[in-house]
């Protein structure tokens, strides 16, 4: 199953929960670059708004977990 296909799969909060299983690691390879992107490209789709976690560059602030409400990430 594609990254796509798999993040189709999952509705809404799943969707946040797998952002969440990635706060606080500080590992980094080309393959988890390519996940998170495909995660961003999934809220993009979903019209979830993730600013709070988007950074300059592109990609995530992966500091803080977050929660959905009314398709808007907060902190918890």
């Amino acid at each position: 199953m594609s990254t796509t296909n798999f993040f189709k799969s999952k509705n809404d909060n799943e969707i946040v929960a797998l952002f969440n299983r990635e706060v606080g690691s500080t590992a980094w390879v080309s393959a988890r670059g390519n996940y998170l992107g495909e995660l961003r490209k999934e809220f993009i789709r979903r019209a979830i708004d993730f600013t709070i976690v988007s950074n300059y560059s592109g990609g995530f602030n992966l500091n803080k977990k977050v929660r959905l409400v009314d398709k808007v990430l907060v902190f918890i």
